[in-house]
Order: structure tokens, then sequence, then C-alpha cells
């Protein structure tokens, strides 16, 4: 009988630990989440500080008229506010049109002579602290 019990155990935990393996391998491969962590601000020295960014949740996308990569964010308890931020310094990880994120950062002045396409928008450069990329939904 200790054999079968013995057979049984050694069998329930081989599977258990391929059931393991592969949830690590699926979650690695589908890619959850994505962190990437920034040490500076480079590319917004010299810009007047605005704001801080924490857990902001935004899109990426390409800006054909300042040919830079940007983040829109709708602000929360608003219906129409979005800040748009240029980013400083882009890494090529991230240079995806439609890519959800959330992110922590801060913003600075935004000096170009552009307005917004509409009411509700604000420029600002961003410069990115730390970026999750969020799960398809």
């Amino acid at each position: 009988m200790n054999k079968v019990i013995f057979f049984f155990c050694a069998l329930f935990q081989k599977q258990t630990a391929t059931v393991l393996l592969s949830c690590i391998l699926l979650s690695s491969a589908i890619g959850c989440s994505e962190n990437l962590t920034f040490e500076n601000n480079a590319g917004c020295s010299g810009k007047e500080y605005v704001k801080e960014a924490r857990n902001i949740e935004g899109f990426i996308y390409f800006d054909d008229e300042q040919k830079k990569y940007a983040i829109s964010s709708h602000l929360p308890g608003t219906y129409d506010a979005i800040d748009v931020g240029f980013i400083c310094a882009m890494p090529d990880s991230l240079k995806t049109d439609g890519l959800k994120v959330k992110f922590d950062g801060r913003y600075y002045q935004f000096d170009q002579d552009i307005k917004p396409a509409w009411a509700g928008v604000t420029y600002y450069y961003l410069s990115l602290d730390k970026v999750s990329i969020s799960p398809e939904k």
C-alpha cells in the first residue's frame, strides 16, 4: 500500500511542477506586465517643472506634428481633460502606437508654439521614471 501512495504522491508532485512551470512560461510569453525603470530625465533638463505623475494610465502614440512619441492620459474626475506628455527620452521598447501603459514621471512646461487640436488638452514634456505595460483587455 505504501508503494501505491508513494507512486501517487510522486506523480502528483511531478504534475504540479509541470503545471506550475507551464503557468510561468505562459505568463511570460503573454507578457502580463513589463516594468521599465528610468533613472534620469534625459532630454528634459532645463525645462520648467510643472507636476508629478504617479500611477497614471495612458496610451502611447506618435505625434506626426512634433515627430515625437507621447503619452495621452485622461484626468480622473473630468470628462474632457487630457494631459499629453511628449516623452523626452523615449526607450525603443515602448515605441508602439496604442500601447496601454501605467507610468510614473514628471511633467515639464511645453515650450513649443502650437495649440492642441481641441479644448481640454494640455501639452507637456514628460520625463518617465517607471513604466508598466498594461495587459490588453
